[in-house]
Order: C-alpha cells, then sequence, then structure tokens
C-alpha cells in the first residue's frame, strides 16, 4: 500500500490544477510534468509501482494521511477537478446526491425527470428508496418539482 511518504517522495502537488506532478522521471513520464492521464469517464488516473490509483484518491492520501474510507466527491460536479478543495469525503448515498445531469440512458435528458405516458414523472431517491414526486405536463415542471426537493431532500447537492 503507497503511504503519505512515498507520495512525497515521487510528487509535487500544483494547488492552482490540483494536480501531481512528477518530482524525477517515472518511466515514461518526465520528472516536472502531471502524472495523470485521463479516463473515458474523466477521472484521471495515477500508475504508482504498478497499480493504477484514481489520482484524487491519492491527494487526499497526501493532504490527510491516509486514504479516504468512502468516495470522493467533486463538488463542482467536475470529476477532473482535484484541487483540494473542490473534494470531499462522502459516501455513496451522499455522493450520488450532488450529481449534476442526467445519465446517458435517460431519454429525456433532465435529473430526476423520466416520461410517463405522455406526461413526465418526477422522481428522487432517499436513502435508496425511489420517491414520486407527482406526474406533470411538461418535462420543465417535472424538473423543477424535482429540483425543488432535492434542495429539501439532498444535503449534499449543490445545485444553485
Amino acid at each position: 500500500m503507497i503511504t503519505q511518504a512515498r507520495l512525497k517522495e515521487l510528487f509535487d502537488y500544483d494547488a492552482l490544477t490540483g494536480d501531481l506532478i512528477n518530482r524525477k522521471q517515472r518511466g515514461n513520464s518526465p520528472a516536472g510534468k502531471a502524472a495523470y492521464r485521463v479516463m473515458w469517464n474523466g477521472y484521471k488516473r495515477i500508475t504508482v509501482e504498478y497499480k493504477q490509483y484514481a489520482a484524487h484518491r491519492l491527494i487526499w492520501m497526501l493532504h490527510y494521511g491516509e486514504f479516504p474510507k468512502h468516495d470522493i466527491d467533486h463538488i463542482n460536479g467536475i470529476r477532473g477537478d482535484n484541487r483540494i478543495e473542490n473534494l470531499r469525503e462522502a459516501t455513496r448515498s451522499q455522493n450520488m446526491q450532488n450529481e449534476k445531469k442526467a445519465r446517458s440512458p435517460n431519454k429525456v435528458g433532465l435529473l430526476g425527470v423520466c416520461a410517463h405516458g405522455s406526461n413526465y414523472r418526477a422522481q428522487i431517491t432517499i436513502d435508496g428508496k425511489c420517491v414520486r414526486l407527482g406526474t406533470h405536463k411538461t418535462p420543465e415542471k417535472a424538473h423543477e418539482a424535482y429540483l425543488q426537493a432535492k434542495k429539501a431532500l439532498h444535503p449534499y447537492q449543490t445545485i444553485a
């Protein structure tokens, strides 16, 4: 298992970009350059001693001396923004509360909204259970109902 001391030997942390910078050449990765590669899902990964890590978890370890016990939530929703002030430890449920946009299978394209016959249903998940918030004539009205519920019921959300 990688330690905070070993991370400090290998990397400098750039507080402006949130990147780990190689202190010396590591394989094909030169000294003075950012040490990550961006994955298909937008997260940054770093290989250290033949093991891959999520960059945000290494940055957490570098700052706090231990790996987080739960997920790391990117507060602003940008997966590659690993500035320490943008990272917070969260349970999976808390992390999911901070979703900012609908997932790709959502045909309506609005968070918390699905088609329901000729109308649109608003729904939210609370403690792993789907709670229906009613049906609406337009997807925008359903989305507004979802956002109101989200502000009241999801304390980890950061949607304004």
